[in-house]
């Protein structure tokens, strides 16, 4: 049955946190696993948004070994972070192939060579590589987060972050409890697509080789569709009734089981954030004049 846990190799499944994905156990934390919440969430943020102005190769270069040093420092597989973005892989081959051959930007330059009719220019393949390396990056920071961040933290991290800029609002809170349903919801939804395809499968809607395996396994992606609907649907009216049940109100003030606080390791971490991000923007703002 190996063919139908793709989905286990997800950034954000259930199972990215088991021990043969390469996450640490309790007494193996890393460095970044004990930082402030709101400064990891802060961190992703400014690091992601980076991602998408890199080009030169130089700034590229030095991101992917920040992230190889930070998976090490955690005390996370690398390889763990390679199998968050397997998942999206059909994505970024169809994306590469949509950028090579249906989008010209209009070259002056000669082609690289003609294959069915399609110029293939070298601007071309230099830019989808590029777009390739920040989904990469992207994933792989998705996936390091994960894995350093339980779900408790990612929600004390956002109401901490928001509350400086909402005060006594209570959308800070409610938009915790939000992030913290998605958190909860995808892998939920990830192991009812898994179900779903077993089922199937036993029923004799199993992929099979051969002529039009393609087509197949798009049409049966297809008739997962509704019933991870209706089942989303079904999950959230049944925990809007248990909230309702457990005496939960919007918009009231309300405390938090753990308390995390500032200590000196945040600091320097926080340092080492600013100073390698005007690193890198040093770096790309040379390449570009160059």
């Amino acid at each position: 049955m190996n063919s139908f846990h793709s989905l286990r190799d997800f950034s954000l499944s259930p199972f990215s946190g088991s021990p043969s994905s390469g996450s640490p156990s309790p007494g193996q934390k890393g460095f970044l696993h004990h930082l402030h919440p709101g400064l990891k969430i802060m961190s992703l943020l400014v690091l992601g948004s980076l991602i998408f102005f890199l080009s030169s190769p130089l700034p590229l270069v030095l991101f992917g070994v920040v992230l190889v040093l930070g998976s090490f420092s955690s005390g996370v597989k690398f390889f763990s972070l390679l199998k968050g973005c397997f998942p999206i892989l059909p994505f970024m081959v169809f994306t590469t192939l949509i950028q090579i051959f249906f989008i010209h930007r209009g070259h002056d330059s000669p082609p690289l060579f003609i294959l069915w009719h399609c110029r293939i220019y070298r601007e071309e393949l230099l830019f989808t590589a590029l777009l390739f390396i920040r989904f990469f990056y992207l994933f792989s920071l998705l996936s390091l987060f994960n894995a350093v961040s339980p779900i408790s933290e990612i929600s004390y991290g956002t109401e901490g972050l928001l509350k400086p800029f909402f005060g006594k609002s209570a959308f800070p809170h409610e938009a915790a409890l939000l992030v913290v349903l998605v958190f909860r919801f995808i892998p939920i939804l990830l192991m009812e697509a898994e179900y779903l395809k077993k089922a199937q499968a036993a029923r004799g809607g199993g992929f099979r080789k051969g002529r039009g395996r393609v087509v197949q396994k798009i049409s049966m992606a297809l008739a997962l569709v509704i019933p991870l609907f209706i089942g989303a649907l079904e999950h959230g009216v049944i925990l809007a009734e248990a909230m309702e049940a457990r005496g939960y109100v919007p918009g009231r003030k309300r405390s938090s089981l753990e308390e995390y606080f500032w200590k000196g390791r945040d600091g320097l971490f926080l340092v080492f954030l600013l100073c390698f991000s005007l690193l890198l923007w040093g770096f790309q703002f040379a390449g570009d004049l160059l």
